[in-house]
């Protein structure tokens, strides 16, 4: 499968999940949709038109459940990236003209200590984890899913070496603060308290 093969080609086992839903957000298989464009490009244009389209209307009508422009976003450079790869070129211009317009990101800002003191106050013990993993060392959103516990060693000062994208060309080494380590340590603990006998691998999942 062309878009199996396509997927492989990308460097980080992150992004290569990111890929991997591109079916599920727009019901779209890509294979078949690089066959269609490879016969018809206009045909292709309007199977992804129809799919965004209809993604909108069934999240319209759940209710309580909004459409995540941002995820339509993604699946659709996901598709792009793809259909280039195969030396397909459509026009995505009247694609993403019935596309919701994705969130700008110009007016985004980090937290404040005051704001980051306040989360912590109400998060659980995996969130505080997740919280003091991207706040102290730094770590974006797509590196958090692979990490294992053999991948944060306690030095002698109480603080953590974390090793991010493990075994990928992106690989590097963040450090733990202190309050780091205790929250982890605090959520292994509340995983053994509600019956976990085998410790996992995986800490945050």
């Amino acid at each position: 499968m062309a878009f199996k093969e396509f997927i492989e080609t990308r460097r980080t086992e992150a992004t290569r999940k990111t890929y991997s839903r591109v079916s599920r957000i727009l019901w779209v298989e890509p294979d078949a949709l690089a066959e269609l464009a490879r016969r018809d490009k206009r045909a292709a244009e309007d199977q992804i038109i129809r799919a965004i389209v209809g993604r909108r209307q069934s999240d319209e009508k759940v209710p309580g459940r909004k459409l995540r422009a941002s995820s339509i976003t993604v699946a659709l450079a996901v598709l792009r990236s793809f259909l280039e790869y195969e030396d397909i070129a459509i026009n995505w211009k009247r694609v993403r003209a019935v596309a919701p317009p994705a969130k700008t990101v110009e007016r985004d800002r980090a937290p404040t200590l005051d704001e980051i003191r306040s989360a912590m106050r109400i998060a659980t013990p995996r969130e505080k984890v997740t919280i003091l993993l991207m706040v102290v060392g730094g770590i974006r959103v797509g590196g958090r899913p692979g990490l294992k516990l053999g991948d944060v060693q306690v030095l002698d000062l109480g603080i953590a070496r974390i090793t991010v994208y493990r075994g990928e060309p992106e690989e590097y080494t963040t450090r733990g603060s202190p309050e780091f380590v205790e929250a982890l340590n605090d959520y292994l603990d509340a995983r053994r308290r509600v019956g976990e006998r085998r410790r996992r691998k995986r800490f945050v999942c």
